[in-house]
């Protein structure tokens, strides 16, 4: 009887856990810092970039400052994949999903 209480806790826990796979689908507000990077506009949370989904670059009067914005969190990869070629050289490029904003709006936070 123990043991089975224990597994379904364990299951109900299991089941509204987030991974950061998992896609988010309500909005969620973020303060960082507005910065520019070579793959587009990201917004710094605690030295972490979250890749804003369709900007290429930040409005100069944002850029550096802290920007609260409002958008869907979501892992996926928005960065061309690094390649080797046959003598070895890597292009330029990441490895693996981002940490993305989709559907962003911003304001200069308070």
């Amino acid at each position: 009887m123990r043991w089975t209480l224990l597994l379904l806790c364990l299951a109900g826990l299991a089941a509204c856990a987030t991974t950061p796979e998992t896609p988010m689908t309500k909005p969620t507000t973020v303060v960082g810092t507005a910065e520019n990077a070579k793959g587009g506009a990201v917004l710094l949370v605690d030295d972490v970039p979250l890749y804003v989904v369709g900007l290429d670059a930040w409005p100069d009067e944002l850029l550096h400052r802290r920007v609260q914005v409002t958008a869907v969190r979501a892992r996926k990869q928005v960065l061309p994949e690094a390649t080797v070629d046959a003598s070895g050289a890597v292009s330029q490029g990441a490895v693996g999903q981002q940490d993305v904003l989709e559907g962003a709006s911003w304001q200069l936070a308070e």
